[in-house]
């Protein structure tokens, strides 16, 4: 782009080709943003009071307004946190073992994701490459796309389990490779690894 616009020599966007490891998506895959990736978290706050507060309102009614906002918002939490203690989800996945031991360990929102990469790692091929002592490396496929593979390190004595496509260090949650392997492993509980701290 820099070459077909002719912009080299604009000061600016060499400096900001340069610093592209900071913001080009590419270079984040392995770095942990917590699910925010754009302003969209602000945004949808920012929404939520609008439908509370006016421009007209006098400062009275501002405080008592946004009051109102953080109430309703901590009491969604509160049901939230409730339905993830006290709630059990249908398991429908068909590694129950696995997926009744997310829906106790995550939060329903969380659970709601990882049930979707057990049921992804269903239809996994797994296959063991390389066992190393106590690593194991696998290499996973989805069933009818033998050419795109990962590889996946397991470190039994540690309990470390890493996959090449980074989806735990971006997202906070196991990939489906990972399920496939701790399921070809006869593993019924998530490492603890593999669980992040609230």
């Amino acid at each position: 782009m820099v070459a077909r616009y002719n912009l080299s020599s604009n000061s600016w966007v060499d400096q900001t080709f340069e610093l592209r490891n900071l913001w080009v998506l590419a270079y984040l895959r392995d770095q942990f943003f917590g699910r925010i990736r754009t302003t969209s978290q602000c945004e949808g706050i920012n929404s939520l009071i609008k439908a509370y507060v006016r421009k007209k309102d006098t400062l009275l009614e501002f405080i008592n307004n946004m009051e109102t906002v953080v109430s309703h918002y901590r009491n969604n939490e509160r049901v939230a946190e409730f339905n993830s203690k006290y709630t059990d989800p249908v398991l429908v996945t068909s590694l129950p073992t696995l997926e009744d031991f997310a829906a106790k360990t995550f939060t329903r929102n969380m659970f709601r994701e990882v049930r979707k990469e057990i049921e992804g790692a269903c239809a996994m091929n797994t296959e063991l490459v390389i066992q190393d002592g106590g690593k194991l490396y696998f290499k996973c496929n989805n069933f009818g796309v033998p050419e795109i593979d990962h590889m996946v390190e397991f470190d039994r004595v540690g309990g470390m389990l890493r996959c090449e496509c980074l989806w735990f260090e971006n997202r906070g949650i196991p990939c489906m490779h990972i399920f496939a392997c701790l399921k070809h492993q006869h593993v019924e509980v998530i490492p603890e690894c593999l669980v992040c701290k609230r």
